[in-house]
């Protein structure tokens, strides 16, 4: 990801949280949330991995007000 290559950390991630990673589930909630270079913000998605990770047991609170 730190490498500039956010595009393939996301299929790394997604991979990842679809297999049961509550970590990596927050990780794309984040991105998505707040944007990378090469990866467009985009709230609605990030609610659902937010969701995602809190499925599968990650206890977070979300960032910051709307």
């Amino acid at each position: 990801e730190n490498g500039g290559k956010a595009v393939d950390a996301i299929r790394v991630y997604r991979r990842a949280a679809r297999a049961g990673s509550g970590k990596a589930a927050k990780r794309l909630g984040d991105i998505f949330d707040h944007g990378v270079p090469g990866v467009a913000r985009d709230y609605a998605e990030s609610l659902q991995w937010y969701q995602t990770a809190r499925d599968l047991g990650e206890k977070f609170e979300l960032p910051g007000n709307r």
